[in-house]
């Protein structure tokens, strides 16, 4: 909510400045709309690597499962041999 708060205020200061500076105000909305467009990239971004990052760490146990079954077996074989 802060931020919320925080975004309409720097929206109010933005359009002074740009009464003062005579600018064109929607230059301020185009930003505002790119700064939140990579704001969600990043945010996709972030989910991405947490899910590679999840995926990797299963990926990594099934491998060290697999492994200690491949040695129980040959275990096994030995043995049996």
């Amino acid at each position: 909510m802060a931020w919320l708060i925080n975004s309409e205020k720097s929206m109010k200061d933005a359009q002074r400045l740009t009464q003062k500076l005579k600018l064109d105000p929607s230059t301020f909305t185009t930003a505002t709309s790119l700064y939140e467009k990579i704001s969600l990239q990043l945010d996709i971004i972030k989910r991405v690597a947490a899910t590679l990052e999840s995926q990797t760490e299963t990926f990594v146990t099934f491998m060290s499962t697999l492994l200690v079954l491949s040695r129980l077996e040959s275990s096994r074989q030995s043995s049996l041999d």
